[in-house]
């Protein structure tokens, strides 16, 4: 990880965390395909279980052992540990390496980036003529997702989906009447 200085200097230190996320899968074809495995690469599980003292660090993890995948050691933790070692004003989310994308393809490959596609983008958009708002929400999901693991707190997507499954009931109880 030769850019870590440039993740804090840059204006914006996802791009870094991508390009570290591209170099990884390209190194090597099984991460490529099938990726690290949960918690290994750029999730908050990996987060957690490392030895970084995070500001949201719950007390149940500093029970449990540490662990630190030595793919997340050598790509993302880094960034993390410049980041917390500086006051905290830099803490901001534009320098922390949290992505969804990152994430599913470090942890679960082009495999699991296409089944995420097929099973849920494309449960989506097949109902697409069914749809008013969602559409537009659905558009914002896809950019917040850019700046953290949304899909491990659970809050937006739940809210999303509870939103796409009324725009739906709304629709076929339209067509019904």
């Amino acid at each position: 990880m030769a850019n870590v200085s440039d993740s804090i200097l840059s204006p914006n230190g996802k791009v870094v965390s991508a390009k570290e996320t591209i170099h990884f899968l390209v190194s090597n074809p099984q991460h490529f395909l099938v990726g690290t495995g949960i918690g290994n690469f750029s999730s908050l599980l990996a987060l957690r279980t490392s030895d970084l003292n995070t500001p949201s660090n719950s007390r149940i993890f500093q029970k449990y052992p540490r662990y630190v995948s030595p793919d997340f050691y050598e790509n993302h933790y880094k960034i993390f540990l410049t980041v917390y070692s500086l006051p905290p004003a830099y803490h901001s989310i534009r320098h922390l390496p949290t992505s969804f994308f990152n994430q599913l393809l470090g942890e679960y490959g082009i495999i699991g980036l296409l089944l995420f596609m097929f099973f849920y983008i494309w449960f989506v958009l097949k109902k697409h003529k069914q749809l008013s708002y969602t559409i537009s929400i659905a558009f914002l999901l896809g950019c917040f997702l850019l700046f953290d693991y949304l899909f491990e707190y659970l809050s937006i997507v739940v809210l999303f989906e509870l939103f796409f499954l009324l725009d739906v009931k709304e629709h076929t109880e339209i067509t019904k009447t």
